[in-house]
């Protein structure tokens, strides 16, 4: 261990003995130090949380030439804020990130290590971030009152803009079987397009039945006419490829097949962050997992939300609802499958509703969590016969 990692071991421990309150909602991990500064920090860590107070005297009993060199670095501490204490958190945190990139590159050289395990581990150290914590200052104000709304821009659902669906975003788009979730996920990609690039993540059905239905919707075309287009006459032939301009003149990107968290977030890193762009998962419910549900519903949602946050995207998200859920009058958040941390984890829950069954006039995009605006019902009409999805005027 070189003289100023050491140093920089004992300092932050030095300055957590000096402002115990450092440790207040830390997420720091004892992992990030060198031994025994790590059981030191355990140890006090563990005091504070259950006694709201550290025993200096703890360290004591770890080892003496440490401690020793911890009240020395307490001596030269001239800061114990918390923007101090991060910036030592962030050279720390550097600094295992280092040994551990090297140290892996080492067992992959002589094979202890697949590519592909030396991927995964690479994805587990990027996810580690470093502390940032800044003063807010008018500086940032006048910034913000600079820049332009973060809304995402719908052209043809003008409610739905009222609804302030934001950048980076995690927003679930919930519905029975055969209600049109994806139906209504795929006219949103047609209409985010136009401002957008779009991830569309299809693990529910083939890539033919994902085209299929965007052209149909996109040229007012029957699924029918689409399915019999080798006796279809040149004019609808024609019709169809209508699509074909707009697909190449904007960029989206369909993959089809089976997912896990880290797929996903491999398919997300991968794409061009320097402008903000659209994921959709059609549906999450699909996302595969060796965990039981409900953990791997919890664990998936997280994932996703942090998606949303740490890359440059929205997120919506495809949900199915429980059994319970389609004989309600109205939608609720307990509708969704394995409920629990998504309804948590999602910024706006959306759900495509019928009040009246058997009336299609009576289908709504209808709002049950909605952070940035009160709750809305906006009536729409779903025809099936060409997949399309307007809203209603009232």
């Amino acid at each position: 261990m070189s003289t100023i990692i050491r140093d920089n071991n004992a300092k932050l421990i030095g300055m957590i003995l000096m402002n115990h309150d450092l440790l207040k909602n830390d997420t720091f991990r004892a992992d990030y130090l060198k031994k025994p500064y790590d059981q030191m920090y355990k140890v006090i860590k563990a005091s504070y949380e259950q006694y709201h107070y550290v025993d200096i005297e703890l360290i004591d009993t770890i080892g003496d030439a440490e401690s020793l060199l911890v009240d020395e670095m307490m001596l030269e501490i001239k800061d114990t804020s918390i923007n101090a204490y991060h910036a030592l958190q962030a050279v720390l945190i550097d600094e295992w990130k280092k040994e551990q990139i090297i140290n892996n590159a080492d067992w992959l050289k002589i094979g202890r290590l697949t590519v592909d395990g030396f991927n995964k581990v690479m994805t587990m150290i990027n996810a580690v971030k470093t502390p940032d914590l800044k003063t807010l200052t008018s500086n940032d104000i006048n910034a913000f009152m600079r820049r332009e709304d973060t809304a995402i821009r719908f052209t043809n659902f003008d409610k739905l803009n009222k609804c302030k669906i934001n950048a980076h975003d995690f927003v679930v788009i919930a519905g029975g079987t055969g209600q049109g979730k994806t139906a209504l996920a795929l006219n949103l990609t047609l209409d985010l397009l136009e401002n957008y690039p779009v991830l569309y993540i299809n693990i529910e059905l083939s890539e033919d039945t994902v085209i299929k239905r965007m052209m149909a919707s996109y040229t007012n075309t029957t699924m029918d006419d689409i399915d019999n287009r080798r006796r279809m006459p040149s004019f609808k032939i024609d019709q169809m490829l209508q699509i074909n301009p707009f697909i190449d003149a904007h960029e989206m990107y369909l993959v089809t097949g089976s997912q896990t968290v880290d797929s996903i977030q491999h398919l997300v890193s991968h794409m061009n962050q320097d402008k903000h762009f659209i994921v959709v998962i059609d549906h999450i419910g699909r996302i595969s997992t060796n965990k039981d549900r409900y953990q791997a519903m919890t664990e998936i949602s997280i994932a996703i939300r942090n998606l949303a946050l740490d890359y440059n995207c929205t997120v919506l998200g495809l949900c199915q609802i429980n059994r319970d859920g389609q004989k309600s009058e109205e939608p609720s958040n307990a509708m969704l499958r394995d409920s629990g941390e998504i309804e948590q984890s999602a910024r706006k829950v959306m759900f495509i509703w019928q009040k009246d069954k058997g009336d299609n006039l009576g289908l709504y995009m209808w709002f049950t969590k909605n952070d940035s605006t009160a709750l809305s019902q906006i009536r729409i009409l779903y025809d099936k016969e060409t997949q399309r999805i307007r809203e209603v005027a009232d």
